[in-house]
């Protein structure tokens, strides 16, 4: 089922107001940094963007907010909201190269907000604002792409120091350490079915080397 047949109308005018940021944000000028023009795509600025990708975020956010607000205020909330999602999602270049897209008078605003409020810079920082929010609570679930090195057995321990206040569990596993479905399912249940009082986190990395291969590996274990 197509996810824009269970929005209403004013979440639709949302999709639509969104998707025109989303280009605008992707398309910038690159003459004077290249030789011809680069052409971003959407996919290429937002990590994991897909054509429904706006209205799944409209959707969301209308659902973490309706119970909150008024509906009167509802729909101006959820359209700022729907953008701070999507722009915690774009990599750190294409917020560099804001001043040369279209929402070039944005800038210095979503920079600040990219770089100073948002999480990138630290895994064990976004961590610690995941396990501080209300969405301790529930079970979330996180996809990062980082050009950073994945984390080694050492970096494992320095993280769970630092996470030692919030969270009660930590495990790290290589999705390459796994020769069938089979036993990753079962390593996972196995995490999940002891008992804990605190927050429990499973980190399961992946090198990203052959891209359709890759692809089709995450999307698998997602």
């Amino acid at each position: 089922m197509d996810i824009n047949t269970v929005l209403n109308k004013w979440q639709k005018t949302i999709v639509e107001d969104l998707k025109k940021w989303v280009d605008d944000f992707s398309a910038v000028k690159t003459e004077k940094y290249f030789v011809g023009q680069q052409t971003y795509r959407p996919s290429d600025v937002f990590i994991g963007y897909r054509s429904d990708s706006c209205a799944s975020v409209v959707l969301q956010v209308t659902e973490n907010l309706k119970e909150s607000l008024l509906p009167e205020e509802l729909r101006q909330k959820v359209q700022e909201e729907s953008k701070l999602v999507l722009l915690n999602c774009a990599t750190p270049d294409s917020v560099v190269r804001l001043g040369d897209s279209k929402l070039n008078f944005l800038t210095d605003k979503l920079a600040k907000i990219y770089f100073q409020q948002q999480q990138h810079t630290s895994f064990a920082e976004f961590l610690h604002r995941c396990l501080r929010s209300d969405s301790r609570d529930h079970t979330v679930f996180i996809e990062i792409t980082t050009f950073s090195r994945l984390l080694t057995a050492a970096d494992t321990e320095n993280l769970e120091a630092e996470l030692q206040h919030n969270s009660n569990s930590l495990k790290v596993l290589f999705l390459q350490q796994f020769d069938t479905e089979y036993s990753f399912l079962k390593d996972i249940q196995s995490f999940f079915a002891v008992r804990t009082d605190g927050s429990k986190i499973l980190i399961i990395q992946t090198d990203f080397e052959n891209g359709s291969l890759s692809a089709q590996l995450i999307a698998s274990a997602r």
